[in-house]
């Protein structure tokens, strides 16, 4: 595998879960264009593949998208930002469908599963805790994403 697709298959895990976070909050994808500000083909297309496959979309924009995106759905902003940190290393996989999906399912690994010495070493850690959901997303007043108007 070409390190190019492990980013573009991190991109599709990252918007697949955010997808999947969205709609089992009962948040409309309207909901989220409005909020957003952004254009319906950005929306679905960022669902599709989080924007990775198109060069229209560089880090800057996808990171302002992805904030808004995360407070319209009511994830944390910094858990959304750290994943697409992973998505760009190419090493996202499903920790935010893990972190806020009530009916997680994992999914096959695609790549061989760690040695027995790695899982080993993460069964030490404390579970990280949900973190507590808005009541009403599309509410919330998400940073705009177009630039300033300057006076004349």
């Amino acid at each position: 595998m070409e390190p190019g697709d492990n980013i573009h298959e991190a991109g599709r895990r990252l918007a697949r879960d955010m997808r999947a976070i969205r709609e089992e909050r009962g948040i409309t994808d309207d909901a989220v264009i409005r909020a957003t500000k952004a254009a319906p083909n950005v929306v679905e297309e960022f669902e599709r593949s989080a924007l990775i496959d198109n060069p229209m979309y560089n880090r800057v924009y996808l990171r302002l998208f992805v904030r808004s995106y995360a407070e319209v759905i009511g994830i944390r902003t910094d858990d959304a930002l750290r994943a697409v940190e992973d998505v760009i290393q190419g090493t996202y996989t499903d920790r935010l469908a893990r972190l806020y999906l009530d009916e997680y399912e994992e999914e096959a690994p695609a790549e061989p599963e760690q040695s027995d010495a790695a899982v080993t070493e993460s069964e030490g850690a404390a579970p990280v805790p949900e973190p507590p959901r808005q009541a009403d997303p599309a509410d919330a007043a998400p940073p705009a994403l177009s630039p300033p108007v300057l006076p004349q």
